[in-house]
């Protein structure tokens, strides 16, 4: 199995926040403006690395009281530190999150498919968006969710990635190319409103807290440090020690650097895949920017292609926690495996074929799930609370943390209800 490296952290951590998400990226750009999509950027992954830096102390913490954990999760931490009832509510909003996230990668296999089959046959009955999405995730994707073990979707993983990573490129070379022929588009330079649209979508694109105690604990599975070579292009940072008690420990120092390098790769990708969607396309920019490319380039089908198979193979991944929480809530009946799979896609495929913007339902995770799970719920950890009970607030280490934690609640909570209100306003 080999020594878990920072390197194979960074790479897990940057699979887990990077996907199809990244279409929505240059549309946060144009809500918030060129200037304030960079402000956007820069203020959340200062502070989503900071609170992601909350979970995995806590993970570690764990581990330093039960040395026999074998792997933690991040309901198990809520459940350790907050009491069984805040667990509860952790899995009903992650529920949530995970239907959302279904309903989305649906709009994006409808989206990428009409104008492929367009392309390779010309017009015909696929020009029914929604007839496409169905018998094509009927066919293709549904059968993956019946399998009761994904090990076989294992491989995928880097090609959702190379996917990714294309799409990413393509966008890029085509703005440039067109702003060399013809300049770039009309753009704002901020728009205040707007930024508070923005936020949600880089709430989304940056989520990967849930992924953070898994981490840690495969960090925590290796006996002794990895070998000092593994870390030649990575500079020892420093930890402060106020900021982090015990930073001393090995698995916190290897969280800092996985974390530190996930959101500098996340920042850049994200930063120059919003700034140059914008410039291309100004406030024409759809909510997913392949939309505004032509049906009829060669390049632009293979990214169709690329992230369409990105969203099918997502699907089944996704679901699987979701299957797994519901069933925890019900008896043990084998048949229930079958009935909650087939219940959960026709839910997700309904709502699919009812919102056709990406970006509505990217802000709707990012403006709810998102802020509780980035923001909120690493707020509560940091303050304390009763270990029995989770209702009952205790005094955190020192009045700065404290003030901290409520800042961290009350930065949530504004993102997330000024947020929603915008997406019912527009």
């Amino acid at each position: 199995m080999g020594v878990y490296t920072v390197r194979k952290a960074v790479f897990n951590l940057c699979n887990a926040a990077i996907g199809a998400g990244i279409l929505a990226i240059p549309l946060a750009f144009r809500d918030a403006g060129l200037v304030g999509g960079f402000i956007c950027a820069i203020a959340l992954v200062i502070l989503v690395f900071r609170t992601s830096m909350i979970i995995s102390r806590k993970g570690d913490e764990m581990y330093e009281a039960d040395p026999s954990l074998s792997q933690i999760s991040y309901q198990s931490v809520i459940a350790h530190f907050l009491g069984y009832r805040v667990s509860q509510l952790v899995s009903v909003t992650l529920l949530l999150y995970l239907y959302g996230v279904s309903v989305g990668l649906f709009i994006i296999v409808g989206h990428q498919l009409h104008p492929v089959l367009k392309f390779a046959f010309g017009t015909g009955v696929w020009d029914d968006r929604r007839l496409t999405t169905v018998v094509f995730c009927s066919v293709f994707i549904f059968p993956w969710t019946l399998l009761r073990n994904l090990d076989r979707l294992q491989p995928t993983g880097i090609l959702c990635v190379a996917s990714c990573a294309y799409v990413l490129v393509i966008g890029v070379i085509k703005s440039v190319i067109h702003a060399a022929d013809d300049g770039f588009a009309s753009t704002e330079y901020i728009d205040p409103k707007g930024v508070f649209k923005a936020l949600p979508v880089f709430c989304f694109a940056y989520q990967l807290h849930l992924q953070v105690p898994l981490v840690v604990s495969s960090f925590r599975g290796v006996n002794l440090p990895p070998p000092k070579s593994t870390y030649t292009s990575l500079k020892e940072p420093f930890v402060p020690q106020s900021v982090f008690p015990n930073a001393s420990s090995s698995v916190t120092a290897k969280m800092y650097k996985s974390l530190m390098w996930t959101f500098i790769v996340c920042f850049v990708l994200y930063s120059v895949f919003g700034c140059f969607g914008y410039l291309r396309f100004g406030k024409h920019v759809q909510s997913d920017i392949l939309k505004n490319f032509p049906d009829d380039d060669i390049a632009i089908v293979i990214a169709r292609v690329a992230i369409a198979f990105t969203a099918g193979v997502s699907y089944p991944i996704n679901h699987l926690p979701a299957r797994v929480a519901i069933l925890e809530f019900l008896p043990s009946i084998p048949s229930l495996f079958y009935v909650e799979t087939v219940i959960w896609y026709i839910l997700a495929m309904a709502l699919a074929m009812v919102v056709d913007d990406l970006g509505v339902v990217f802000r709707i995770i990012g403006s709810t799930v998102g802020v509780m799970v980035i923001f909120i719920l690493p707020g509560w950890l940091l303050y304390g609370a009763d270990h029995s009970d989770g209702l009952e607030l205790l005094p955190s280490r020192n009045k700065y943390e404290k003030i901290e934690a409520i800042a961290m609640i009350v930065v949530g909570t504004v993102i997330g209800v000024l947020g929603v209100l915008f997406v019912f306003y527009d």
